[in-house]
C-alpha cells in the first residue's frame, strides 16, 4: 500500500487505507483523470488536469505526468474550509 499523505475523508473519517487512487486518461493523450475513492462511504473525488506542455515520448514521461497529476489532486483533497 502507497502513502500518499492523503487526509482523512471528510464525511466519514476513513483514513488512506480504505482509499482507491486512480490516473486515467481522459478525452486525450495529454488530459488525465485522477480519482480518489473511498471505500467506506462510496465518496468519489474526481479531478481533472490538462497537461499543456507538446506530447514528448520520452522513456518516463508517462510516469512523471501521472505523478504530477497524483500530486495535484493530492493536494485538492487534502485542501479543507477551514485551510484555505
Amino acid at each position: 500500500m502507497y502513502n500518499y499523505g492523503l487526509k482523512p475523508c471528510p464525511f466519514c473519517g476513513a483514513t488512506e487505507e480504505d482509499f482507491k487512487l486512480l490516473v486515467i486518461p481522459y478525452m486525450s493523450k495529454r488530459s488525465k483523470k485522477c480519482e480518489i475513492c473511498c471505500v467506506e462511504c462510496q465518496t468519489d473525488f474526481v479531478f481533472y488536469s490538462k497537461d499543456q506542455s507538446p506530447v514528448k515520448h520520452i522513456k518516463g514521461e508517462k510516469y512523471r505526468r501521472e505523478e504530477a497529476v497524483k500530486r495535484e489532486a493530492i493536494a485538492a483533497w487534502n485542501r479543507r474550509a477551514n485551510n484555505g
